[in-house]
């Protein structure tokens, strides 16, 4: 027994002996890896809580479709007062945006598709239309910058389907929208290059539908498409949106996916890179089981098995086919499934409802599909994979005198997804404590997105953090704080002043943790314990804390506490008495 409580008050002592020496404060830089595939999502309606807590902080995000008519509500005059708030709440959790704006739709091309504004001739060959779609269109980049810093943006969203070019006979209309693109893609840049932040805007066009259909003139490829190889050529990137399956493969094959890709990459692609924007499966038919892929233009379609065993086959070859060897010629960079979490917007038994890794069961409740897991695990994969991980750490930088004397002024870039600075706290001398809250100081308001060992936590404030990580952190072990710093308009410069992890004196005014103050004995104990030290005439409460900082029960004016159902371990005792609060630690044999 004497053994044990020498070692018990020996560990306590060191705690407090080495508790500065063992806290580490670092900047860590984190650079785009230009051979990287960044994996995200569509977050329906500001869902990214969902892609934090299930996959960390993503790199990017496929973010709304706006639309021209929507906008210019009146004969030259524009309403932008809520067009971008979905992808400044993508910013908020770190998240590049890949955003679109319609502009060219018409109901004389696709009926029930107009983004015309009523006032003007619905057709975008119309001279006077064309001149207002490019006035609105500057206008729109304009205020995206001021409003956001940056985005890779999409003008006319899957053009394929939305203009009708995959059909026999419309050459002549992909030509026109070809035209329209290179036009409206100078205009765009020209409205960044006047704002000076060329740099800032990056274009992609999304192509989507089946290539390989029969009298699909995109199937012919580059040397009759010059249409498409003119706006891949004004663009920066080429992106795509599949959902397709083939009949030849059965409903879980990922084959028609990989085909698809490798069509777009080895023909249209030239020296620019490729994004998917969306990929997914829908469940639809896990609720119900009349509705099949063959119902959907064999379209990714089954049950929530289904979609999981698709999710296997697509991030088992993957990697592979992202190599500078394989069939994607390390052209890929970045993949984006539809979506993270069923879509509500959608009625129940709509098809496009059950796209998500999240489900909602009839009670309203979440409920994780089986793909989750397996696409966590294809996430975890290519992610730790040195060529296709999306950044590189380059440097780190120690902050830890500065930061932790609350006088720093530490200089943090947060430029995108996967280009950005964070602060790397590590402490592995934590001391026993009912509760630990973490308290950052900054110069700027802003996000902070913590990853706190193993648990990801997103807070927004002023300038001032103090924020509780009791349930992640545990003493006596090392305890990892990865803190980044965001905000609604990249790019973001954050100045960190302090940023401290707090220990059990620095819990509140009146708290005292000196040990003289009340006594536990015996300590170590087996069953019982017992208080001494304060008047037990007069009311006190007790509280016991396990060593990570949960509360396991309360008891009240009473002296003599039972613990025989306590598991072996370290304990903290909290005991109110007026206006005074004692801490003290105890072993549990």
């Amino acid at each position: 027994m004497k053994t044990i409580l020498l070692l018990f008050f020996t560990f306590i002592i060191g705690l407090s002996a080495n508790f500065s020496q063992n806290i580490s404060i670092k900047k860590i830089t984190a650079s785009p890896n230009p051979t990287g595939i960044q994996l995200g999502f569509w977050e329906l309606n500001n869902k990214q809580i969902y892609s934090l807590e299930n996959f960390g902080k993503r790199p990017t995000s496929r973010v709304d479709f706006t639309s021209w008519s929507s906008i210019e509500t009146s004969q030259g005059v524009y309403d932008f007062s809520t067009t971008f708030n979905h992808f400044k709440y993508a910013h908020d959790f770190g998240e590049t945006v890949l955003g679109a704006v319609n502009i060219c739709f018409s109901s004389q091309v696709t009926p029930n598709k107009t983004t015309i504004p009523s006032f003007y001739y619905n057709r975008i060959t119309d001279s006077t239309t064309r001149q207002a779609a490019k006035n609105f269109l500057y206008t729109y980049v304009q205020e995206a910058l001021t409003e956001v810093g940056s985005l890779v943006l999409t003008i006319d969203y899957e053009i394929c389907s939305n203009y009708k070019l995959s059909t026999a006979g419309s050459e002549t209309r992909a030509a026109e929208w070809g035209a329209w693109y290179v036009e409206a893609a100078a205009v765009a840049r020209q409205a960044a290059l006047d704002l000076g932040m060329s740099d800032k805007l990056k274009l992609q066009p999304i192509v989507n539908g089946d290539p390989f259909a029969t009298g699909n003139p995109i199937f012919n490829g580059p040397s009759t498409n010059q249409w498409l190889v003119d706006v891949v050529n004004a663009s920066d990137y080429l992106a795509l949106d599949t959902y397709q399956s083939s009949p030849l493969y059965s409903s879980t094959s990922a084959q028609t996916t990989f085909d698809i890709i490798q069509f777009w990459i080895d023909n249209y692609s030239g020296s620019k890179d490729v994004m998917v924007t969306e990929n997914g499966f829908t469940t639809i038919t896990q609720i119900d089981s009349t509705i099949t892929r063959v119902d959907r233009d064999y379209k990714t379609t089954g049950t929530e098995a289904d979609q999981a065993v698709f999710y296997q086959n697509l991030f088992s070859q993957l990697g592979a086919a992202n190599q500078p060897g394989g069939i994607f010629h390390n052209k890929l960079r970045s993949y984006n499934l539809w979506s993270i979490r069923d879509n509500t917007a959608k009625p129940v038994g709509n098809e496009d409802r059950y796209f998500g890794l999240v489900g909602i069961d009839p009670a309203g409740n979440d409920y994780l599909k089986p793909a989750m897991p397996v696409v966590q695990n294809g996430y975890a994969t290519l992610e730790s994979d040195s060529l296709l991980c999306p950044s590189k750490f380059t440097h780190d930088t120690d902050a830890t005198t500065s930061l932790s004397s609350g006088n720093a002024n530490l200089l943090l870039n947060y430029n995108g997804g996967n280009d950005y600075d964070f602060i790397r706290y590590t402490d592995s001398s934590l001391a026993i404590c009912p509760s630990y809250i973490l308290h950052i100081s900054t110069i700027y308001p802003g996000n902070v997105i913590l990853h706190v060992n193993n648990k990801w936590l997103v807070n927004s404030a002023d300038t001032t953090f103090d924020i509780d990580v009791t349930p992640y952190c545990t003493a006596g072990a090392l305890n990892v704080i990865d803190i980044y710093f965001t905000s609604e308009k990249f790019p973001f410069i954050q100045h960190v002043k302090s940023v401290n992890l707090a220990s059990c004196t620095t819990t509140g005014t009146g708290e005292i943790d000196q040990a003289e103050k009340i006594s536990i004995t015996p300590n170590p104990a087996q069953s019982f314990i017992s208080i001494s030290g304060i008047n037990l005439q007069k009311d006190f409460n007790i509280e016991i804390y396990d060593a990570p900082g949960q509360k396991l029960y309360h008891v009240a004016n009473t002296g003599t506490i039972d613990i025989s159902k306590l598991p072996a371990g370290i304990y903290i005792l909290k005991l109110w008495q007026g206006d005074e609060v004692y801490n003290q630690k105890f072993l549990k044999n």
